[in-house]
């Protein structure tokens, strides 16, 4: 049985400058796991780099392949396959190749090659090429 809980995994595709609670940091992959007593640890290419009781506040500075967290927000340049997060914003200043999925959050960005699709929050995004849904939100053009 493990002692950690995984609650975010972020895919970065190539090594690249992330800031994580204010420290700079770079790696290709990023693994948040929660422990038993509420702490979180912040795993980079395989070796921990920050425990925090804190809630962990991580900006990427550029692209992602894939974003997947269970709480927390999201916020990058670009994706290239998609996001998922249970609850959680996402903001992504230029376009998703893959589709966007949140359980409870808004969705802010320019293209969707794929769908989105939230529970509960508001969808704003110039073009999107799949289906998009809300069952307690807005949509905007």
């Amino acid at each position: 049985m493990s002692m950690f809980t995984r609650l975010s995994e972020i895919v970065l595709g190539k090594k690249k400058s992330v800031t994580i609670n204010g420290e700079n940091f770079s790696g290709k992959n990023i693994v948040i796991n929660g422990t038993k007593d509420g702490t979180a640890v912040v795993v980079i290419d395989g070796t921990p780099v920050l425990t925090s009781t804190v809630k962990i506040d991580i900006s990427i500075n550029g692209d992602v392949e894939t974003v997947q967290t269970t709480s927390g927000d999201v916020q990058c340049n670009s994706v290239s396959r998609g996001i998922r997060t249970s609850s959680g914003n996402v903001t992504v200043a230029d376009s998703v190749a893959g589709g966007v999925t949140t359980s409870s959050g808004d969705v802010e960005c320019q293209d969707v090659a794929g769908g989105v699709s939230t529970s509960s929050g508001d969808v704003s995004c110039n073009t999107v090429c799949g289906n998009v849904s809300t069952i307690s939100g807005d949509i905007f053009n």
